[in-house]
């Protein structure tokens, strides 16, 4: 703590008090202007009554300004929890990003100092007052759903992928990745402390102690939160305020601002709606603790409800209405040729919508119990000064927050009667009816999680792309990049002692053959009498295109990293760096010596391998583990997501192949023609597919679980009997650990469905096709294994995924591990379906068809093969195990 603050005194940083903050607005002319020319006889009051900075309120006979300081700790601890003053700057960008998307309800900054940690910004002058005051007062605010509406709506739908190009989200993603320690304050404070004994908590003692502790042993309610947190900080859905509390809320009721967005991030849509309506919900239970004599509070509380119904009807349509509106523009969520008929699009929406729909349920209920029985607790009931009526509200409050958390995808409906039986008692159970999810076109509706608060309370183009590219590419040209060919890469390697090293001192005799056989990229292989390197170099264009898809030579600076984090991970199955020039975009490392060969080849040559599956397994789990919040801490694992985010263009390149191309008439699509046309069509028009590719493309996207391959398929393998390594990972990003493990899998069962197009006389390949399969089961089974025992063994580290306090018996551990793999084992099998299709009507195809040269039995194979994928892509959560999967391939291993 005093390192901290002696280094911020150097940066230049003090706190402010009311006679300094006099001196500093006359020394800063954006302040000074707002309050007029006499600022010798300013008003100053604080009133920072939140919990972490000190605001101030500054008037003048001319004008007005609000002046915010950020201090090095959290306020309402004291410096005994330091934090960071960083915020600020999080703060004023989100303010004046909120502010140009939404200008009629978020105020205007004025001045930003980043040494100081200050914000100027406009005072939101009387009668306005903080929306949770109003609500402990009971006063209506008619417009408040409306507005809360508009910002929401516009809010999220502009900084989401349903508006932005992939490019620009990575941007933001990137930037506010640096807000971290924010975004574990609200880990901590939402999604741990309160399952947990911990410092800070605490409840209305003695009358909430049962309750609080009953929160601390329930196992359902913590695998739930797991699951919320892993969303929290993995799924990168849209720019967040972060702490949309009623606190954060300035009214009148004619107008709406809202303040204070200092935990601003990248997240899950849900967790800024949930917020809202999770303190409109407190604010519903509080009622009865401000009932007297004179207002029973029964028509406010009506109000309350009515407003939380409105405010998801009208968000709801205003955010449909804005997606319709720009379904034609730079979005790449969701492509106008793929989704392109009006009843598809609003089949796209109702899912994405009721998706929305339970995450905010359940990121609402979340925000409830931590302010009843953690830190921080609410106005609305601290200010019922009888404490046991003051728990009693809190009790219903609590067990209506639990009770809509693990029921939350139970309401499909907003139809229900909002007040239904509104003094049955707290326990009763959630509805089981299940009745459609209607269309924000469908009439004013009703909120279905209100009614049980009633019941408690008692077309993408390269365009874009290319002319990034072109840019950069003349960029690159004059920072020194040149293309190598085998003369000038011997002159190369002299001049480089890191390779000369590497090849021995008889460097005029050296053996150069280049083998890319893949579709971007030049290799080398160099030898000489005294050693070996490999020598890859990345264009500036994509290889098996040309000139005319310009791609970024960036992507070598990527790999060679992922190379050497990966190797870290597992030497054993990875090869090493051993230089790196990325002016260059070139790369020196082993050279994978025969008989390795690449593990497509053997596969179409018929090879067992009979440590792959184990040595896949390992390579797997290591990396994919020692990358995720299982083992790191959030500040870590968001520096790693922060530097893939610049790898977007890769990224962009595998949407565009894998959940895009196959699914519109594009350009570098192919099949086996006129074998496949109908089957490539029929991909084109399925509908259901589109909705789980939407899916997956979105989870590919937002979801940074752990550091990727990104394309890990049977060409990235090198492999002997006895030894498998992993190369080629110039797609390396954060993901979704499924994309890795799915692609893997996927190829060996392309590699499955191709054998009859291999077999002859001599070798019908039954038996290797049961080796395949074999294989295929034995991947997952050990990576299921390996990956279990890692968790299992480093429990109790720094990963801040589950906590050891909270998660803290075997059983529940086990519980959690079940539910983490069976999601991640459906995951795989979407994505490596999708990795399927696209080799067969994409672009990219794969050997193991293209070898085949009788084009009819060749599309034979790819269809039992598309078929297959496309019922695993569509049926994946059915799946409890890789044996039914395997069950279900052999199901279509004939015409």
């Amino acid at each position: 703590m005093a390192a901290a603050a002696a280094e911020q005194q150097q940066q230049g940083f003090r706190p402010l008090d009311e006679a300094s903050l006099v001196a500093y607005i006359k020394a800063t002319p954006a302040l000074a202007s707002r309050l007029g020319g006499r600022l010798d006889a300013l008003t100053i009051k604080e009133v920072g009554d939140g919990n972490l900075n000190f605001v101030y309120i500054v008037l003048s006979d001319a004008g007005s300004v609000v002046i915010k300081q950020a201090l090095p700790y959290i306020r309402l601890v004291g410096d005994s929890w330091p934090m960071s003053r960083e915020r600020a700057y999080f703060e004023a960008s989100a303010l004046q990003k909120h502010r140009a998307l939404c200008p009629d309800h978020v105020p205007e900054v004025y001045h930003f100092d980043r040494a100081m940690s200050l914000i100027g910004m406009r005072y939101i002058e009387p009668p306005h007052i903080i929306l949770r005051k109003g609500l402990v007062a009971g006063v209506e605010y008619p417009l408040l759903a409306e507005h809360m509406a508009d910002y929401m709506a516009k809010t999220l739908f502009f900084t989401s992928l349903l508006y932005n190009s992939t490019t620009d989200h990575k941007k933001g993603v990137a930037q506010y990745c640096d807000n971290v320690e924010m975004s574990r304050l609200t880990e901590q404070v939402v999604f741990s402390d309160p399952y947990r004994v911990a410092k800070y908590n605490r409840c209305t003692s003695p009358f909430l102690d049962n309750d609080a502790a009953a929160v601390r042993e329930d196992a359902e309610l913590k695998l739930e939160i797991a699951e919320l947190k892993s969303m929290f900080i993995e799924r990168a859905q849209a720019f967040l305020h972060g702490d949309l509390h009623t606190s954060s809320i300035m009214v009148t009721p004619d107008s709406t601002q809202v303040i204070d967005p200092e935990f601003a991030f990248y997240g899950p849509m849900g967790y800024d709606i949930g917020a809202f309506l999770g303190n409109l919900i407190l604010a519903y239970f509080s009622q009865d603790g401000h009932a007297d004599q004179a207002n029973d509070r029964k028509a406010y509380k009506k109000w309350i409800l009515k407003t939380i119904e409105d405010s998801w009807n009208f968000f709801h349509k205003k955010f449909v209405e804005l997606w319709n509106k720009h379904k034609d523009g730079n979005g790449e969520a969701y492509l106008p040729p793929i989704y392109n008929s009006s009843e598809l699009l609003s089949l796209v929406q109702k899912k994405y919508m009721t998706s929305l729909f339970h995450d905010s349920l359940g990121f609402g209920s979340a925000k409830m119990i931590r302010r009843i029985v953690g830190i921080a607790h609410v106005e609305d009931f601290e200010s019922i000064e009888d404490a046991s009526k003051r728990a009693s509200c809190e009790r219903r409050a609590l067990n209506c927050a639990k009770a809509i958390l693990k029921g939350r995808r139970q309401f499909e409906s907003i139809e229900q009667q909002l007040l239904q039986n509104p003094h049955t008692s707290a326990q009763r159970s959630l509805p089981h009816t299940r009745t459609r999810f209607p269309t924000p076109l469908a009439g004013r509706g009703h909120f279905a999680a209100g009614a049980r608060i009633g019941q408690l309370d008692a077309t993408a183009t390269h365009a874009p792309a290319m002319a990034a590219a072109a840019e950069q590419q003349q960029q690159q040209q004059q920072q020194g990049f040149r293309p190598l060919d085998e003369a000038s890469l011997v002159a190369y390697i002299k001049a480089t002692p890191a390779l000369a090293a590497r090849l021995g001192g008889s460097l005029d005799a050296l053996t150069i053959k280049e083998v890319g056989d893949g579709n971007l990229n030049f290799v080398y292989i160099v030898l000489s009498d005294a050693g070996s390197v490999v020598i890859k170099q990345a264009l500036p264009y994509i290889r098996c295109v040309g000139d005319s898809w310009p791609m970024t030579r960036e992507r070598a600076y990527f790999e060679a990293s992922a190379l050497q984090k990966h190797r870290g991970l597992c030497p054993d199955h990875v090869p090493e760096v051993y230089h790196f020039d990325r002016a260059m975009s070139l790369i020196g490392m082993r050279y994978i010596e025969p008989p390795h060969i690449i593990l497509r080849k053997g596969l179409i040559a018929g090879v067992e391998y009979p440590l792959l599956a184990e040595h896949m397994a390992d390579y797997m789990a290591k990396t994919l583990f020692f990358t995720s919040l299982l083992y790191n801490s959030t500040t870590d694992h968001k520096k790693g997501v922060a530097q893939y985010c610049d790898n977007v263009e890769m990224c962009r390149l595998t949407e565009q192949v894998v959940f895009s191309d196959p699914y519109m008439l594009a350009k570098y699509n192919r099949c086996t023609s006129p074998f496949l046309d109908n089957d490539a069509a029929a991909v084109r028009e399925d509908a259901e597919l589109k909705l789980e590719i939407a899916e997956l493309k979105s989870m590919f996207i937002e979801r940074a679980q752990a550091l990727l391959h990104g394309d890990l398929h049977t060409g990235s393998i090198m492999v002997t009997p006895d030894s498998t390594q992993v190369i080629d990972p110039e797609f390396a990003f954060y993901g979704p650990m499924g994309y890795d493990i799915g692609a893997f899998l996927g190829n060996l069962i392309l590699a499955y469905f191709s054998q009859d197009g291999h077999a002859d006389q001599a070798n019908d390949r039954k038996a290797y096709k049961k080796w395949i399969l074999k294989t295929i089961e034995d991947s997952w089974n050990l990576f299921h294994k390996k990956f279990v025992e890692l968790w299992n063994k480093h429990k109790d580290g720094n990963g801040e995924a589950y906590l050891p306090p909270i998660y803290n018996s075997s059983e529940l551990l086990r519980l959690a591990q079940k539910k983490y793999m069976t999601s991640l084992f459906h995951d795989s099998l979407g994505f490596g379906s999708a990795k399927m299709i696209r080799r067969i009507v994409g672009i990219a195809h794969v050997e193991d068809f293209e070898s085949i040269e009788d084009a009819s039995k060749r599309a034979s194979c790819e269809r039992r093969a598309l078929n297959c994928a496309k019922a695993i892509l569509k049926g994946r959560r059915q799946f409890e195990s890789i044996g039914q999967v395997i069950v279900h391939v052999q199901s279509f291993d004939r015409d």
